[in-house]
This record gives structure tokens, sequence and C-alpha cells, in this order.
């Protein structure tokens, strides 16, 4: 296998150009190794079907890049040396001044603002009803107390009550 080094966006873009498959093959790998590499570069890949789906001219999303942190690895090392579990090489410890030289990724650019997002999700939520007093326990709390109940007059058991309150069932009730 001959080493290669790319940066994530390059894996991204080969990914999403051609299978899995053919692509492995390139890199003398299984696709389920480069699934893996790719996997612990965090760059996303075509999910199942995807390629049968584009071939049959069916819409398909492609999954976005995702911005990693600016001290989290921007290159792909595949081949030659020594690689890890993942058949990748990891990059080489770098001191605090060349952490510290290094360029940061741009900002996200968002098309909304958290103001008319917070609006949309309270158009499609409607507002919950709370009732001013709570008379009736659910069903399944109801079973929950009841089996816990069972549980503590026993006098020896393997399981130990979990749902008991020295106000009793009162304390599920608002009044």
């Amino acid at each position: 296998m001959t080493p290669r080094t790319l940066t994530r966006q390059e894996m991204y873009d080969l990914v999403w150009s051609k299978p899995m498959t053919q692509l492995a093959a390139e890199f003398d790998l299984s696709d389920v190794g480069l699934r893996k590499i790719c996997k612990a570069a965090k760059v996303p890949t075509p999910g199942i079907g995807y390629w049968a789906k584009l071939a049959n001219g069916h819409q398909v999303a492609k999954t976005e890049l995702p911005t990693l942190y600016p001290f989290q690895s921007q290159v792909v090392h595949i081949g030659g040396g020594a690689p890890n579990r993942y058949g990748y090489l990891d990059e080489p410890e770098q001191t605090e001044e060349e952490v510290a030289q290094m360029q940061l990724p741009p900002p996200p650019v968002f098309d909304e603002t958290i103001e008319q997002v917070r609006a949309k999700i309270e158009a499609l939520v409607p507002l919950i009803r709370i009732p001013k007093a709570i008379t009736k326990i659910h069903p399944i709390t109801e079973k929950l107390l009841t089996y816990d109940a069972q549980i503590a007059k026993e006098k020896y058991s393997f399981y130990k009550p979990k749902y008991q309150h020295p106000a009793g069932k009162a304390a599920f009730c608002l009044k």
C-alpha cells in the first residue's frame, strides 16, 4: 500500500464521487477498512443504497462534512509505516507553539437567527397544557408503585424498592 496524505475535504470529495468498493481498491484496502478510516477522521460516507438510488434518478441527500475543533486533525494519512488499527497514521505530536500558530477554520454561517429558529419551532410544536391539579396517577406509575410496595413487604428479596416516598402515592399527585 503506497502511503497517501489527504485533507478531510479531499477525502470527503473522493468518498462521495464513487462507491466505496471502487475507491477502496485504489487504496489497496477493503471497503470496510476505508469506511473505518473515514469514521475515525469524521468524514461522512454514503449510506447503503445511495449509489443505487442515484443511478435510478432518485433524489439523495449528501451529508455535509462536519467542522472540527482547531486542535483536531484536518489531514488523513493512509498507508505507509505502522498504521494504527484503522489503517491510517496519526499525525505527529505538535508543540504548543505549533498548535497556537494553526489557522482557525472559518466560523459557521447560519441563514437564520436563533429567534427565527425558535419562532419556527414554536409554530410547529403546540403548547402543552399543564393542569393545576393532578389527582390521578398515570397507569404505568401506578404499576411501578404497586410493584415497589410488593417488594417492600417481602422480608428477603434480591430487589430493593426504588420508588418509595415518605408521602406515599400523594407525592405523585399535585393538589
